[in-house]
């Protein structure tokens, strides 16, 4: 029932300028962990800015929020991205909030763990809410095609670096599905259909990643698990 009032609200909303205030507030509520993700909520707020330019003066800080927080649901949300960037004026998305979010999707599409690391703004790295959304959609995008991978593969990839594997080991120890080998050399991930034949050594990073990139990440979400 609540999700039949949300969609009324949302379509009511997406033609009238005057819930503006209130679509921000859930947005800024999402950011802050306060309510859960909603696309469509961002969406319509997104067509609205699009409909109504000067609803709105600080609607290109609020184009950033929206990014962010569908960045943070990756990779479930790759379609979410791509559809809030079409929504947005050229001129927001050149704006460097935005230009760096969009790069990183890119980056994360296309597997390219350790460079999305060193483009992620730092100030969303300084933000431990946010960091650990992101090394846990990567985790979720190496258990999707692998058994196990080296811990120094995979500590660069979440953005610990190849001199921090205690941090990386910290942090794998507390997520589910996932765990580290005996000898603490490798991760382990929970067996799929998909991943059971699958692993990586530490000299095979440049096959890991083309291996995940089959064509692009969203890809994997359609494979049998």
């Amino acid at each position: 029932k609540q999700k039949q009032n949300n969609r009324t609200m949302t379509t009511a909303a997406a033609y009238d300028p005057a819930t503006i205030p209130q679509l921000e507030s859930t947005l800024e509520a999402q950011s802050k962990d306060i309510s859960p993700y909603n696309f469509q909520s961002n969406k319509t707020l997104a067509k609205l800015y699009k409909c109504y330019p000067s609803s709105s003066p600080s609607k290109h800080q609020h184009y950033a929020t929206m990014l962010l927080v569908t960045l943070r649901q990756y990779p479930e949300s790759s379609t979410d991205f791509h559809a809030l960037v079409c929504l947005m004026p050229e001129s927001a998305q050149r704006e460097e909030a935005c230009a760096s979010l969009i790069r990183c999707a890119e980056l994360l599409e296309g597997a390219q763990f350790e460079m999305f690391w060193e483009t992620f703004p730092s100030d969303y790295k300084a933000d431990e809410r946010v960091c650990t959304d992101m090394r846990q959609a990567i985790l979720k995008v190496f258990g999707s095609v692998y058994q196990n991978i080296a811990c120094d593969v995979v500590a660069k990839a979440l953005g610990y670096g190849a001199d921090d594997v205690a941090g990386m080991k910290k942090f794998v120890e507390g997520t589910n599905a996932v765990s580290i080998s005996s000898d603490g050399t490798v991760v382990e991930f929970a067996l799929t259909v998909v991943n059971s034949k699958r692993s990586v050594a530490q000299n095979q990073q440049q096959s890991l990643m083309g291996k995940i990139n089959l064509g692009s990440v969203s890809h994997l979400l359609h494979l049998p698990q």
